[in-house]
């Protein structure tokens, strides 16, 4: 999301093509600094809150990208609307999934590492 709005208030400032560096540059620096928040972050609720803040901007879209495309083959708004439901929390819950690896390593859960 970070690296899609500053490649978009980039392009609409003139940079051109140079807005995709800017763009890459922004969404590579977000990401690294999830990562450096959830390596520090010892408490449960905070790595919790940290983590949701990055799966709930890939839910959004992947309702919106799931709705999208359901309005190509499905005239009924009902129906787009319930798969643009069904896409969001399969992409809400393989994002949640993704960030939290530890889980599957026996050394701790997501939430709290034995260290």
């Amino acid at each position: 999301m970070a690296g899609l709005i500053v490649f978009f208030w980039t392009y609409r400032m003139g940079a051109g093509l140079a807005a995709v560096f800017f763009g890459l540059v922004a969404g590579i620096f977000v990401l690294w600094l999830f990562r450096v928040a959830l390596a520090s972050i010892q408490r449960p609720d905070i790595r919790l809150a940290v983590v949701l803040a990055f799966c709930l901007p890939a839910s959004i879209a992947g309702y919106s990208a799931t709705a999208g495309l359901a309005q190509l083959g499905n005239p009924s708004p009902v129906w787009q609307a319930i798969l643009g439901v069904i896409g969001a929390a399969m992409v809400g819950t393989a994002s949640f999934a993704r960030l939290a690896p530890e889980a599957r390593q026996g050394n701790g859960t997501f939430l709290y590492r034995h260290d």
